[in-house]
């Protein structure tokens, strides 16, 4: 048996343009301010902020508000733009919650212990409103929810493709910092246009209970599922057979289409949606629940869980994960 521990954290922060000093000492704790994860040929400023006007130009006064913490080296505009960069496969599950009167989204995300920060971030906007929801990449989301009703997760698309184009975590930020609602989002991604780093998936609900399945790809069109309540790692089909056995991504979505979106949050931390395969980055690192009417975020472990809403403090604290290991392997406790 192999055991893990992870510091958790929940954060308040302001606006980038309001206090970019406070998202130093933020991103600092996180992420590096010098570790450029972005892949050459580096492009120079202006040709990042010519992307950005091109298809999501309401991030750009965040973007110059942040980008001299960032200094002047080679590839620092494409690292804070998240463009082009290292590419990361993780696993997850999602899924909308259909209850009479009340949806939520239910999300598991999926790796190893240090592929993600498990930070958890309440953030003003500078024109006001704010986003609730798991930070990566500096001033990404990996899910996240907006004062609006707009909850969005992501999930890795199951195909090992990538191309010249913007990481998924900056265009769920770009969403919940612009759209008020499912149908919204869908119109705004059709005519932005943007070009994807990697095959993504996004599962979209709003306030009102309108829910959609994005498949995003670097090579591919757009695709929107509206029946779908759920993802898990392929899009319509399993493509990468040995990832996909190793995943069981089919298993999972066959399980959470076969009980239509009446699964709970005690229900992901459960077989067959929960992992425990740490070492090979197949581990259940936090679910979560989404509450859009509630305006409220709960993240669960086995042994603790986490009750976040806009008005929420401040707060840290450690898990600890556990990897049992297969029979007959011959590891020591």
């Amino acid at each position: 048996m192999r055991h893990f521990v992870k510091q958790v954290s929940f954060e308040r922060m302001p606006s980038p343009q309001r206090n970019p000093s406070a998202w130093r000492e933020h991103i600092a704790r996180h992420w590096s301010l010098t570790a450029n994860r972005s892949e050459p040929p580096f492009l120079g400023v202006s040709e990042i902020r010519t992307l950005l006007s091109r298809h999501m130009p309401e991030l750009l006064p965040d973007f110059d508000a942040l980008l001299p913490l960032y200094g002047g080296g080679p590839g620092a505009a494409q690292g804070l733009a998240l463009y082009n960069q290292r590419p990361f496969w993780a696993g997850c599950s999602v899924q909308v919650a259909r209850r009479p009167g009340h949806a939520t989204l239910l999300r598991n995300y999926d790796g190893g212990v240090e592929d993600c920060p498990c930070a958890f971030r309440f953030e003003a906007l500078n024109g006001g409103g704010w986003i609730l929801g798991s930070a990566e990449g500096g001033w990404g989301y990996l899910d996240g929810m907006n004062d609006r009703g707009l909850a969005i997760a992501l999930t890795f698309g199951g195909r090992f493709v990538t191309g010249p184009g913007f990481t998924v975590i900056l265009v769920i930020r770009w969403l919940l910092q612009t759209c008020a609602g499912v149908d919204q989002a869908l119109a705004r991604l059709a005519e932005a246009q943007i070009p994807h780093r990697m095959a993504q998936s996004l599962v979209l609900l709003d306030r009102g209970g309108a829910h959609a399945v994005v498949y995003l790809s670097p090579d591919r069109e757009m695709v929107v599922e509206r029946w779908l309540v759920g993802c898990t790692n392929h899009q319509g089909r399993v493509e990468a057979q040995e990832y996909g056995a190793f995943t069981r991504t089919a298993e999972r979505l066959a399980h959470l289409q076969a009980r239509d979106g009446a699964l709970t949050l005690a229900d992901f931390l459960q077989p067959p949606l929960y992992q425990q395969r740490y070492v090979e980055h197949f581990g259940t690192l936090y679910s979560a629940e989404y509450d859009p009417g509630a305006e409220t975020l709960r993240v669960a472990w086995p042994e603790r869980e986490l009750v976040l809403t806009p008005q929420s403090a401040p707060v840290r604290f450690t898990v600890n994960y556990i990897q049992e290991e297969p029979p007959g392997s011959g590891a020591a406790e």
